[in-house]
């Protein structure tokens, strides 16, 4: 199938679709720090959800990536419950790009293997804490998921309990986090943005037999398992910073690219 929204590579943009790549590059994906693929490596052109902004207005690129940083500078809203609503919502609106990205984020944040195969399968993640087990049954019943959700308002034994873990803005924080990536799913969907070429939705484990694969293949799996070592000796660092982020406006650029995978 054809790509709805094609890439375009930066050399063929217009003055407008420029200044929407800039943007995005600058202010969305490097914050991210290549946990996923975003851009064409061979010549930089945008892909996946980031290429259909090419296409729209300025204003509706501006709205988006607003939006995200406003939800990022609610306090004290876990990571971990973050990242298993959005999975949540990937899984029941059966959005490929929304879960490839996001395993990845899941995983830097801390959520394990076993918890992202429940979440993907439709199930609660297990080994949960109760926030991140509210999170996940809160995301699900607020975009219709499961055998007993109804249409509605938020059931009250829900609420109350969300709002005995997490206080009224926490469980704000919650709510738009659910209506931002409900719309991120739809957006998808309805651009029928693939995962890219090569990848799968979870990363496969690196189980390279050295000998069998080609020079350039094994210097690419070996840069790869030493991004994979670097994730997990930065998420410890990222977490202990996350508490003492003020917000954007106030720290250095290169605190704030530290800081924003974690809180996007």
């Amino acid at each position: 199938m054809a790509d709805r929204y094609p890439a375009i590579a930066p050399d063929s943009l217009d003055s407008k679709q420029k200044q929407i790549h800039e943007q995005l590059s600058n202010e969305v994906l490097k914050y991210f720090n290549g946990a996923f693929i975003a851009q064409n490596p061979s010549n930089g052109a945008l892909i996946g959800p980031y290429a259909h902004f090419l296409y729209l207005p300025q204003p509706v690129v501006n709205g988006y990536i607003v939006t995200a940083k406003a939800l990022a500078l609610i306090p004290d809203f876990p990571l971990q419950c973050r990242e298993i609503a959005i999975l949540a919502i990937g899984e029941y609106y059966g959005a490929p790009y929304e879960l490839y990205s996001h395993v990845r984020v899941a995983k830097i944040v801390g959520l394990s293997d076993q918890q992202i195969d429940d979440i993907l399968d439709g199930r609660p993640p297990s080994n949960a804490t109760e926030q991140e087990l509210i999170s996940w049954e809160i995301a699900r019943a607020l975009v219709g998921a499961g055998n007993l959700c109804k249409k509605g308002h938020l059931s009250d034994e829900l609420w109350e309990r969300a709002e005995s873990l997490f206080g009224k803005t926490g469980i704000g924080a919650l709510i738009h986090y659910v209506g931002y990536y409900a719309y991120t799913s739809i957006i998808l969907n309805g651009a029928a943005i693939q995962i890219p070429n090569g990848e799968e939705i979870k990363p496969p484990e690196d189980t390279h037999e050295w000998e069998d694969i080609d020079e350039k293949s094994k210097f690419k799996a070996k840069a790869l398992k030493r991004k994979r070592e670097f994730r997990k000796r930065k998420e410890t660092r990222i977490t202990k910073r996350y508490a003492l982020i003020k917000p954007p406006h106030f720290v250095g650029a290169r605190a704030m690219a530290n800081a924003y995978i974690t809180k996007y």
